[in-house]
């Protein structure tokens, strides 16, 4: 099974005044929406259906809908007696079959309740909801209070949080409960359940009481379990803010309490208590680490006076996506869904490629839905899409766009929306009414968007007239035929007639359609024909694999061994470039880029530190020494003598 949002179905709320429905079928979404299109309208409509699973009853989920409640919200158009709703509808991607999962709130009924529909429950837990000022709460403190967010954990992250144990009640008996929320809220019901003292001393709890005993073993094994969940965030968010943000110089701390206070010897007499059970507090910290430091490193308690807008954006946002991880449920009668709305308007771009990159690849276990107001980012986005080699047939793409500031205070503003096609769908809709001219131009450009992806960066660059501009597609055609030193062929030691071949579309087609040369005959089989032949290239860039970016190029390391008959030799190396490998159609199979690296550590000493050569001449040099020229056996392949330092990975699972 695999369950998708199919369609979010809006009416008065928010924005929306008249129904709104928006096609999903099953896709990721990516939005853009200027300020006042209605854009985070959608993203709140999907929050409070999700949220609403989590009240405690209909009443309180109804209240957004009821024109008599000041909570309400409905559209400000709308009259009292106008129907409101939100509705999700799911679909089961792996059986078309299936019937769908409608969910629906509004004033009339809230179907999302059911304790004994699993299916949301799961889906409810596995999903997460992302926005900037969500992310502001775990940093945006005064430098006069320390950097609590203890407020923010129950609310936004106790309700999803699992626990490795689970608790013992004060009758004795093991609960099964391991929710965070469910153990948290335990804790102040059995607190009322606490014996006291009779007489003068009424207001005194029974120390002599098991009950007592039990409820300090309670809020102690409460702290320690949340301690060792903290401990998990902490590492998780500072690997993802290290090794995929690039902030390198930062250690997340997520600390709470020595020890849960309760009843605590009153400063003022040695007789007396408290009868408290006092707060436990959860505090975010952080380390700079620089070799520069004193003691290479340094505490940061007040996070915003030290860190800039950028770095405490990534911060939070590592916090939260650690959080994602630690949440995420695999497969099964459930649907899992990311939504992120407006996470990065305050990154540079130094950051921004990187996070993007790692916000894009949760669309390999989630739903993803993206909303941002950031025309540059949304463009960006997309970019990053097809970088990453995701199909745009996993994706819908939607602009939103202000009513006419001139009708402003005149009129009620509508939406308006524009699904943006992909520039294949483009090609198609043209085919088909006969604008062929037309369809020629969105086909060089598919042309282009197909090589690109494939294509490492640099050859999709030249000089011209002194100055380093983009290939056009007769360039780049040919680029993925050279069989030159530094040719796209030779690099992935393919046969270049495996690759695609435009040639004979290229003037033909492309190029006189692109000047609307009336003279050219054109025939809509040549169009077809030439899709065709450019939509061999899809499953090539479907199948690049990044195993290094071009921001971890120097920094990440492999180590290369090679033995036989017990000589061994190993070499450690960065890369110098991005390093990825092509998985081609059969019978080709997988292509690793031969890309340059620079050794870093060599066991013999043979091979010189810090030169630099082919990754491939390298395996080569290695299997010359292991066997000292011989003719040599089968030996390790390449691709199994190669591991990822840090994470003892193997290159082929990588």
């Amino acid at each position: 099974m695999s369950w998708k949002i199919k369609t979010i179905n809006i009416t008065n709320f928010k924005f929306f005044h008249a129904a709104f429905p928006l096609d999903v079928d099953s896709n990721n979404l990516l939005i853009y929406g200027e300020n006042g299109s209605g854009k985070s309208s959608i993203y709140w409509a999907l929050y409070t259906l999700f949220q609403s699973r989590l009240k405690p009853d209909a009443a309180s989920v109804e209240k957004y809908f009821d024109p008599n409640e000041g909570e309400n919200l409905r559209n400000k158009y709308s009259a009292d007696g106008d129907a409101a709703k939100v509705e999700v509808i799911f679909e089961d991607q792996d059986n078309p079959a299936a019937a769908d999962k409608p969910y629906e709130i509004s004033l009339d009924g809230v179907n999302t309740q059911n304790p004994a529909d699993s299916f949301l429950a799961f889906t409810v837990t596995s999903s997460d909801f992302l926005n900037y000022k969500m992310l502001s709460k775990l940093t945006d403190k005064d430098n006069s209070v320390e950097n609590d967010v203890t407020d923010l954990f129950i609310k936004e992250i106790y309700p999803f949080a699992v626990f490795d144990n689970d608790y013992v009640d004060l009758n004795g008996n093991h609960s099964g409960v391991l929710l965070a929320e469910t153990w948290h809220n335990y804790i102040f019901e059995a607190l009322g359940q606490l014996k006291h003292q009779t007489g003068k001393r009424a207001t005194h709890f029974d120390k002599n009481d098991i009950k007592y005993g039990r409820f300090k073993n309670l809020i102690r094994d409460f702290r320690n379990e949340l301690k060792n969940y903290l401990d998990d965030i902490s590492q998780r968010a500072t690997i993802k803010l290290n090794n995929e943000f690039g902030v390198k110089d930062v250690v997340i701390r997520l600390e709470t309490d020595a020890a849960y206070q309760f009843d605590l010897q009153r400063p003022d007499s040695l007789r007396y208590r408290d009868h408290t059970l006092h707060p436990l507090h959860i505090r975010m910290k952080a380390e700079l680490v620089n070799a520069q430091l004193a003691e290479g490193r340094t505490d940061i308690i007040h996070l915003r006076t030290f860190f800039n807008e950028a770095k405490l954006t990534c911060i939070g946002l590592a916090v939260r996506l650690a959080v994602a991880d630690k949440k995420y449920v695999a497969g099964g009668n459930l649907a899992s869904v990311l939504c992120l709305d407006d996470m990065l308007v305050s990154l540079d771009m130094c950051y921004r490629v990187p996070v993007a990159k790692a916000m894009l690849s949760y669309a390999s276990n989630y739903q993803l839905c993206v909303f941002t107001h950031d025309r540059s980012l949304y463009n960006m986005m997309r970019s990053t899409i097809k970088e990453l080699g995701q199909s745009d047939d996993n994706w819908r793409y939607y602009e939103f766009y202000r009513p006419n500031p001139a009708t402003e205070g005149l009129v009620e503003p509508q939406p308006n929306k524009r699904e943006v096609k992909t520039t294949k769908d483009e090609i198609k809709k043209h085919l088909a009414t006969g604008d062929y001219p037309a369809a020629g131009n969105y086909l060089r450009k598919y042309a282009e968007e197909m090589i690109k992806g494939i294509l490492p960066l640099n050859l999709t660059y030249g000089i011209r007239n002194g100055e380093v501009k983009s290939l056009m597609l007769n360039d780049l055609y040919l680029k993925t035929k050279s069989t030159q030193a530094d040719g796209f062929c030779k690099l992935y030691d393919i046969n270049p007639n495996i690759m695609p071949n435009i040639s004979k579309y290229l003037q033909r087609l492309m190029n006189p359609l692109s000047h609307d040369d009336k003279d050219v005959p054109i025939f809509r089989q040549e169009l077809d024909d030439a899709l065709a032949e450019v939509e061999k290239y899809e499953p090539m860039r479907a199948g690049k694999y990044v195993m290094v970016n071009r921001g971890d190029a120097g920094v990440k390391v492999f180590r290369m061994e090679l033995a036989y008959m017990g000589a061994t030799e190993t070499v450690d190396f960065v890369t110098t470039e991005q390093w990825d490998y092509i998985v081609f159609p059969a019978p080709t199979g997988k292509k690793y880029k031969d890309c340059e690296i620079k050794i870093t550590v060599s066991s013999s000493g043979h091979f010189v530190v810090d030169s630099k050569m082919r990754v491939k001449k390298l395996y080569e040099a290695l299997k010359n020494r292991v066997t000292a020229g011989t003719a040599a056996p089968v030996l390790t392949p390449f691709d199994q003598s190669i591991t990822e330092v840090a994470s003892g990975t193997l290159l082929n699972a990588l």
